[in-house]
């Protein structure tokens, strides 16, 4: 079995590898317990090597406000024409607006009077075609 050399594993872990080799690198680790104890003690080296923080909990502090400032930037950010409101109140004065121009009498007007010419238009009834062919054909027949 080939290992992974600590070289390669330093790259690893700082994130200096292509995503190929870093995948490569990752299977590897996953099946290999002496390239990760490898890997582990280069962990420790590098970490070791950071600066440390002298006050944590002020740290923390500080990186929890610029993830609550990024939220607020980013719901601030949309513009008025994306938001809820905008879309209820665009609904609502235009229905305003149509009600009040008679859009609605008007179309309900319409509607009547299709009604009323379809109605006046008789359509003669299937029976009374069958009855009319009949009477023709015994008239002609005579």
């Amino acid at each position: 079995m080939n290992h992974i050399s600590r070289d390669d594993l330093e790259r690893y872990a700082k994130g200096e590898l292509e995503e190929r080799q870093r995948d490569e690198c990752e299977t590897h680790l996953y099946s290999c317990d002496q390239c990760m104890s490898t890997y582990m003690s280069v962990l420790e080296v590098i970490g070791s090597s950071l600066p440390d923080i002298k006050e944590e909990s002020l740290f923390t502090d500080q990186i929890m406000q610029k993830i609550n400032e990024d939220k607020i930037d980013k719901v601030a950010k949309r513009p008025f024409y994306e938001q809820t409101f905008f879309h209820y109140m665009l609904a609502a004065t235009l229905t305003i607006i149509l009600m009040t121009s008679g859009v609605f009498q008007s179309l309900t007007g319409y509607i009547d009077e299709v009604q009323r010419t379809r109605l006046s238009e008789e359509t003669p009834s299937i029976t009374n075609k069958i009855l009319e062919t009949t009477f023709i054909r015994i008239n002609n027949e005579d």
